[in-house]
């Protein structure tokens, strides 16, 4: 499977459509070695390309949330983007920047009625319930 450079957002991988076989198993693997790659990055540096936010960032907390929120919702793939400290602390320190608080909108990322989307909003530290983008 084609891997997307580093520092790009991770590519999709088929890991929640593909949810048994050997497909299954090759999708996962990749999404989780690149999700170790990507903590390991960030563990060095702000953003991930170094210390000022770039395209890069933008598109990867877009796929993070994304992926939190919806194609893991069940948590079939793996625990959650918390079990990776740096890259959840990533997401976390986007979030609270204007820019990205403002404009997202969790509930166009969101399964209705998913539990998890509730621990996703409050590990970013919102209020769900009245979140909506100003």
């Amino acid at each position: 499977m084609a891997r997307q450079p580093t520092g790009a957002a991770p590519a999709r991988t088929g890991a929640a459509p593909a949810r048994t076989g050997e497909a299954a198993l090759a999708a996962r693997a990749t999404l989780l070695e690149a999700f170790a790659e990507l903590d390991g990055r960030l563990a060095t540096r702000r953003y991930l390309l170094g210390d000022r936010l770039t395209e890069a960032d933008v598109r990867l907390w877009v796929t993070l949330v994304r992926y939190d929120a919806r194609t893991n919702h069940d948590r079939a793939v793996n625990p959650g983007l918390a079990v990776y400290p740096h890259l959840w602390a990533y997401a976390r320190d986007l979030y609270r920047q204007k820019a990205f608080k403002s404009t997202m909108d969790f509930s166009t990322c969101t399964v209705p009625g998913a539990s998890n989307a509730h621990d996703l909003w409050i590990g970013l530290g919102l209020d769900a319930r009245a979140h909506r983008p100003a």
